[in-house]
């Protein structure tokens, strides 16, 4: 199976996000999708959006959410926790290069939100750069390497997935994916060098773009 993550981070508005999942569900009902398995990160305030666009157009596309807070529930405010999100995503990213800066996550912080998105069932998208070790089910490893995230260029194939032999001897993973400047043009470097997905970011923006990338895997 090849997987397709958009991550649609903080791109949208609520006018822009009904725009493109309105688009998005239309071709994605007449994209062959058979052996793949397409999941939709979109904002948290917009996941119930997401999941009724999508069950009202009757498509199979997965959800998750871009990230889950470190505590179960209680005095935090702000925080968006996994029991939150288990009525609208499957699964959830952790652990992704941009929250790592800007929230100025360690390891402790993410084994944390591993542990927590087991306790609920969450499946576990796991974004790192380099060798980590991490406990707990984990569906999907995403290497990301900083250089290539929205930078327009990515890596290289090859030495990417070298990269991820050795992130994978710390991490058991159902699946390990690339994630960094992909585009329809190169996502099949890729799983040639042997990811089984990839985690798209700006790309994802244009729905038919990310439909091209899930067609070339």
């Amino acid at each position: 199976m090849k997987i397709a993550v958009a991550n649609l981070k903080a791109e949208f508005n609520e006018i822009e996000i009904k725009v493109w999942s309105q688009a998005f569900n239309k071709e994605y009902s007449q994209s062959s999708t058979a052996d793949k398995k397409v999941i939709v990160a979109p904002p948290a305030i917009f996941l119930e959006l997401i999941k009724s666009s999508q069950e009202q157009a009757r498509v199979d596309y997965e959800i998750a959410a871009q990230d889950i807070s470190q505590f179960e529930k209680g005095t935090y405010t702000g925080e968006i926790t996994a029991p939150m999100i288990t009525a609208f995503a499957r699964y959830v990213i952790i652990g992704h290069s941009e929250q790592r800066r800007i929230s100025r996550e360690n390891q402790a912080v993410i084994q944390q939100k591993i542990d927590l998105a087991n306790q609920y069932n969450l499946q576990v998208i796991l974004c790192v750069e380099k060798p980590e070790s991490y406990q707990g089910r984990i569906f999907a490893v995403a290497y990301e390497p900083k250089a290539a995230i929205s930078t327009g260029a990515a890596a290289d194939p090859t030495s990417s997935w070298e990269t991820m032999a050795s992130i994978a001897k710390l991490i058991q993973a159902e699946h390990y994916l690339y994630g960094g400047s992909v585009n329809s043009g190169n996502v099949a470097a890729f799983i040639a060098a042997g990811f089984s997905g990839v985690l798209v970011g700006k790309k994802s923006l244009d729905p038919s773009e990310f439909l091209a990338i899930v067609a070339n895997l």
